[in-house]
This record gives structure tokens, sequence and C-alpha cells, in this order.
């Protein structure tokens, strides 16, 4: 990622030369800040991928339970997932789920279909209710806190599903481990 982001600089510095070059009157500066311009656009977006990547990549660590690694995008996730806000925007997820679950509003509007089986959430709704107790704890896990986000944000994840059974597994295997915070692998001593 660090050679990309020295081509990024370059196209970068490219650009503004040919600004100056452009301003003081020569005609080829325009041809070269809008190829260079091009290029630093893909560039963006390369790197925006990489970033993506190097993140998701130390989010399935920590979810493995190797947050103690000494890498610094790990440690900065364990931190984010740690994070007050973080543990209680993911705990008020659950509870309006929860909520839309067992309280269904009373006027169906059109285009308004929660997202999840609303049979499926009210079956799990105790479980849920337990498992957002145990995220507002003080002592909650980061490989805890990384399964429980990757259940809500991944699409293809039980919680979008039609199966209660394998939905409250997952809740059980996602609370177990937020009250574990025996870190595995790559424990720093």
């Amino acid at each position: 990622m660090g050679c990309v982001s020295k081509q990024w600089l370059s196209c970068a510095a490219l650009i503004a030369g040919a600004v100056i070059a452009r301003i003081e009157g020569d005609a080829w500066a325009v041809a070269v800040a809008v190829s260079a311009g091009l290029v630093l656009l893909t560039l963006t977006v390369v790197v925006l991928a990489l970033r993506r990547r190097v993140r998701d990549e130390a989010m399935r660590l920590i979810a493995e339970g190797h947050e103690a690694l000494p890498i610094a995008v790990v440690q900065r996730q364990r931190e984010r997932l740690l994070s007050p806000r973080t543990r209680d925007t993911l705990a008020r997820t659950l509870e309006m789920m929860r909520r839309q679950a067992l309280c269904p509003p009373r006027i169906m509007t059109r285009g308004a279909r929660p997202l999840f089986s609303v049979l499926v959430i009210a079956s799990v709704a105790p479980d849920l209710r337990a498992l957002i107790s145990a995220l507002r704890t003080e002592n909650a896990s980061a490989m805890g806190v990384s399964l429980l986000e990757r259940l809500i944000t991944h699409g293809d994840s039980p919680l979008y599903g039609r199966d209660a059974a394998v939905l409250r597994e997952e809740l059980r295997r996602v609370r177990s481990a937020l009250g574990s915070n025996g870190v595995q692998g790559g424990d720093v001593t």
C-alpha cells in the first residue's frame, strides 16, 4: 500500500505542477493535468480498496480471537470495537430490531418492511436481550463485538435469514465470545 500511496502523491504533485504551468500559459499543461487527474482518481479507488481490505483482515483476526496481535491496524480496530460508542450503537441496533419484531407498527406503509424476518427476530428476542446486556458490560471482549458487528453488517448473516435455530446458535456464540476475555493466539506478554 505504501507504493500506491507514493504514486498517489506523485500524481497530486504533477497536477499541482500542471496547474501552475497552465497559469503561466503553457498549453500542454491541460493535457497533463487531465491525465494525471484520471490516474489520481484510479489510485484513490485502489487506495480505498486496499485500506478496506486491511481493515477487513484486522477484523477477521479479531473475530478469530487474535486481538492482542501487536499490529497497529488490529489494535486500532480493537480500540474502536471496545469503545462505548461502537458498543452502544450495536446495542441500539439490536434493540431496535427486537422492538420492531415484538411491536410491529399498526399501519404498514409501502416499502417500509424490515430487512429481517420479523418472526425469526421475535422468536430469538430473549437471546437478543441477553446479548444486548452482555454488550453493555465493561468487560465485553473485542472478539465478541467483532462477531456481533459482522452479524449485523453482513447481509448474508443468520440475522437476516429465515432459520431461527441457526440465528439462536450464532447469538449464543457471540454472547459467549463477548464474555470471554481470554485472548487467544498472538498474546503479548
